[in-house]
């Protein structure tokens, strides 16, 4: 968890400041009350910086008043808030989250909720003082099936290793959206799955090449290598290279420290050093832009995973490699320094996340 912070439930001395939270970020407050509403809060310096309610009605529940104050947006608290209610609910039998917004629908999107017609709410969640009274009717409303977190958790029952706190619900919440995965990426996947199966217990090898081993190359690498620890799959080492080297793209470094990576600098650098930890008890990972080639990936026979349709595609022969996988994702790097920038570096990295976690989920 982010030292930063603490996350705890609310208690009835809390409800002021919340209150004062939620006008800071120009939310309603109206019908704020912690005995009809379940607030989960984060305080740094014993100053409440974060919070987020739930109204439970039965196997549903209205997700709402979720506000963090502005020194402490960008740093991971919104996506720890939101994945400790996740797994929460799931916890306690809840089917449904459901959500309105007006600002923030694609935020809650990147994060697994789905849009839906609010006519198709249950009765107990429309007649709240939230969606009849409170909020518009041009609000979105999102829902989140929590069936799909038990479901693909029951699939991967294997796991017997635990990632740090944060990492460990986001990587949950990606499980439960393995449905979403189409079947023609499944079978790419597929084809990773095979790969490492056919191993037998041997040392497995896999770099992972995108042209400038700075943005979708690393995101894989990183994701396989807590993937292949989450679910116990022995003997992976997980490498990235390009066709040049430049550097570990900060907007990337950024997007993965967001859902729970503890990423850190080991030596400033035009092409930094990092050092990229995943569980308490792994073996970091060292992270810098090379070429897929350099002596640090000096490992026989390793598989290529070709991460990018441009290494793909110019890039037939990979010297030294044994297999040839192409598991291709569109560059976040097209919305650099564009509104949507920090949306798609998410988006990216769930979709990624969610693959990788699902090619590993398949081994045992």
């Amino acid at each position: 968890m982010n030292t930063m912070f603490s996350i705890r439930k609310s208690n009835l001395a809390d409800e002021s400041s919340i209150i004062q939270l939620l006008k800071d970020c120009k939310l309603p407050t109206q019908d704020i009350s912690t005995n009809t509403i379940d607030f989960r809060i984060a305080t740094s310096n014993d100053r409440l910086v974060g919070c987020i309610g739930i109204e439970s009605y039965g196997e549903d529940v209205l997700l709402r008043s979720f506000a963090v104050s502005n020194e402490f947006r960008n740093n991971g608290l919104g996506s720890e808030l939101l994945q400790w209610v996740l797994k929460e609910c799931n916890e306690a039998g809840v089917k449904k989250i459901h959500l309105l917004t007006t600002t923030a629908e694609k935020y809650f999107i990147n994060h697994g909720f789905i849009k839906s017609d609010r006519s198709t709410a249950p009765n107990l969640i429309l007649r709240t003082t939230e969606f009849s009274e409170i909020c518009p009717a041009s609000s979105s409303y999102l829902t989140f099936e929590i069936s799909g977190i038990k479901k693909n958790l029951s699939m991967a029952s294997q796991k017997t290793n635990s990632l740090f706190p944060l990492l460990n619900t986001s990587t949950e919440s990606l499980i439960g959206q393995f449905d979403e995965i189409p079947t023609e990426r499944k079978k790419l996947l597929h084809e990773l799955t095979r790969y490492i199966q056919t191993a037998n217990d041997k040392p497995v090898y896999l770099n992972f090449i995108c042209t400038h081993n700075s943005r979708r190359s690393h995101i894989s690498q990183l994701w396989a290598q807590a993937a292949a620890y989450y679910f116990d799959v022995k003997s992976i080492t997980c490498f990235s290279g390009g066709t040049e080297a430049t550097a570990f793209n900060p907007r990337a470094v950024k997007a993965m420290q967001e859902v729970g990576f503890k990423i850190s600098v080991i030596k400033e650098a035009d092409n930094p050093l990092y050092k990229v930890a995943y569980a308490e008890d792994a073996e970091p990972v060292t992270a810098f832009s090379k070429k897929y080639d350099d002596s640090f990936n000096n490992n026989p026979g390793f598989a290529a995973i070709m991460t990018c349709s441009h290494a793909d595609e110019n890039c037939p022969l990979v010297i030294g490699a044994s297999a040839r996988i192409a598991i291709t994702y569109d560059d976040p790097k097209e919305f650099d320094d564009t509104p949507q920038e920090a949306a798609k570096y998410s988006e990216r990295v769930q979709q990624i996340g969610r693959e990788m976690l699902f090619a590993f989920s398949q081994v045992n």
